[in-house]
């Protein structure tokens, strides 16, 4: 029953994407004011794409998130999607720095928007939006995920919230990665982005084929990358 349900909202967050970026289908859970950093990060992008940061686990905070100023247009040729990006207060991230992580993985010539798809992704921090990338603490996104009868709690997962518009991003797995992908946290990131909004753009979970491919961005990579006798790389794109 729960799968059915979890079916359904996926299918009534695809028709909100496909009739317009401006329907009203879901509810606009818009931030209550702009995200500001603390402090500016000193090291170079790359480098801070790479490293973990000191978020706790299990970090409960209280639920208020603030928008990332700004915009970043759509690369693609296709239809154009905007999003925005929201970080729950609290947690301490370059916004600058999250901001160009998100929008070049998505619009990246493998991923959803980078032209070998139907789409095309732009950043917006005011007016129309189709859906959120929200990053939150554990707690948050636990009491978010629950919404659609998600279980996020025990494995510290990320969740898209189809009843919703925000796709939960858990801050400490952002922070910390998975044993999956070891010490390669940016690829882990850009994996983590991928397949949450690949399943608010439609896409459901997929499973490791052969030994030896790619991983397919919507298997649940975080946890695992073996299904039966087959064991596949880890992979963050859709069209590698």
């Amino acid at each position: 029953m729960k799968s059915a349900r979890r079916t359904l909202l996926s299918a009534l967050a695809m028709v909100c994407l496909l009739v317009a970026t401006t329907t009203a289908c879901l509810k606009d859970d818009a931030g209550t004011g702009t995200y500001v950093s603390a402090t500016a990060d000193p090291r170079p992008y790359e480098q801070w794409l790479a490293a973990r940061a000191d978020i706790p686990a299990d970090l409960a905070l209280p639920g208020k998130f603030l928008t990332v100023a700004g915009h970043d247009a759509a690369k693609g040729p296709g239809r154009v999607l905007r999003y925005r990006l929201e970080v729950e207060d609290g947690i301490d991230i370059d916004a600058r720095y999250l901001a160009r992580a998100v929008h070049e993985t998505l619009n990246d010539p493998r991923s959803w928007g980078g032209g070998r798809g139907t789409i095309a992704l732009e950043r917006v921090s005011s007016g129309d939006s189709s859906f959120t990338v929200t990053l939150a603490s554990t707690g948050t996104v636990n009491s978010w995920c629950a919404k659609d009868d998600l279980d996020t709690g025990e494995q510290r997962v990320s969740c898209n919230v189809a009843s919703t518009r925000r796709v939960m991003l858990n801050a400490w797995r952002w922070s910390a990665g998975s044993p999956t992908y070891g010490d390669d946290l940016a690829n882990y990131r850009r994996m983590l982005v991928n397949h949450e909004v690949g399943h608010r753009l439609g896409h459901f979970h997929e499973t490791c084929e052969r030994s030896g491919a790619l991983a397919p961005v919507m298997m649940q990579q975080t946890l695992t990358l073996v299904t039966g006798a087959a064991t596949c790389v880890a992979n963050p794109w859709p069209y590698p």
